[in-house]
């Protein structure tokens, strides 16, 4: 994509504007994918850590639990996944670098919560094997 003097986008097939910045390929595609796995393991290690008997720490996301269940949820989570892409591709309008940063701390800090329900279904389970008889 290449830019006018009025810093206007023009894509290739001539398109101008937002219709050239909607329609062409996104700027970190090598990135989000990775963003969406994470977000679908997030959803997925929640709802284990949920039904061996945790809570759901985020407020947000315990309001989005409470009005749709597993639905809500995903709902939420699918929802940040796309107002963070569509931040990263507006930064990148304008600094490459940046939303390019902007993507990358995207994937790092989606890893956290994925890193706690690991360890947190794992410590759960080895109690379990140590002490059959405690009830969750």
């Amino acid at each position: 994509m290449t830019w006018t003097l009025s810093n206007t986008p023009i894509d290739p097939a001539g398109r101008t504007g937002f219709v050239a910045a909607v329609s062409s390929p996104v700027r970190y595609g090598g990135f989000y994918p990775w963003y969406i796995l994470l977000a679908s393991l997030d959803i997925i290690l929640t709802w284990v850590v949920l039904t061996m008997g945790g809570h759901e720490m985020n407020g947000v996301a315990q309001w989005a639990l409470g009005l749709g269940g597993l639905n809500g949820i995903i709902a939420l989570k699918f929802a940040t996944v796309t107002v963070v892409v569509v931040i990263c591709e507006t930064i990148g309008l304008r600094n490459q670098r940046a939303g390019r940063r902007m993507a990358q701390w995207s994937v790092a800090v989606s890893a956290v919560p994925i890193v706690v329900a690991i360890v947190e279904i794992t410590a759960t389970v080895m109690i379990w094997r140590s002490h059959p008889n405690i009830v969750f």
